[in-house]
């Protein structure tokens, strides 16, 4: 994986609420995620990714007290190539989903770009299953 750092940082800092999804579980995810997993927010942070801005992220596995698992996934510039590494108990990953590019990312001019993701984030987002 070769990661253009500060390009990928840029499109971060360039990015807004309207980027994301706007849904009640994305949205716990985006406003929790950094103090629930900072060793991966500052992991994330040093190739230039903001956990708190997905490109995707996936929720499934809803307890009754709302403890949702989320697989959240990150443009990012540069090549990508296979790529696994743990941080705690959480994986990140080049992930080969087929995701439609925003026109934001398509419209840099760079060598290329990927997908980062990581799993399996828990995250207690107040909405509880219903029975």
């Amino acid at each position: 994986m070769n990661v253009d750092i500060d390009m990928t940082r840029q499109y971060y800092d360039e990015c807004t609420d309207e980027d994301c999804c706007s849904c009640g579980y994305c949205q716990a995810y985006r406003r929790q995620v950094r103090n629930a997993y900072p060793e991966v927010s500052a992991y994330l942070d040093r190739l230039g990714i903001d956990i708190g801005k997905p490109a995707e992220s996936i929720y499934w596995d809803i307890d009754q007290e709302g403890l949702v698992g989320f697989i959240a996934s990150y443009w990012v510039f540069g090549a990508g190539g296979h790529f696994e590494h743990m941080v705690g108990d959480i994986k990140v990953y080049t992930d080969n989903m087929s995701y439609n590019v925003p026109p934001r990312v398509a419209a840099v001019e760079h060598s290329g770009h990927f997908v980062l993701s990581v799993s399996v984030i828990q995250i207690h987002t107040g909405i509880k299953r219903e029975s």
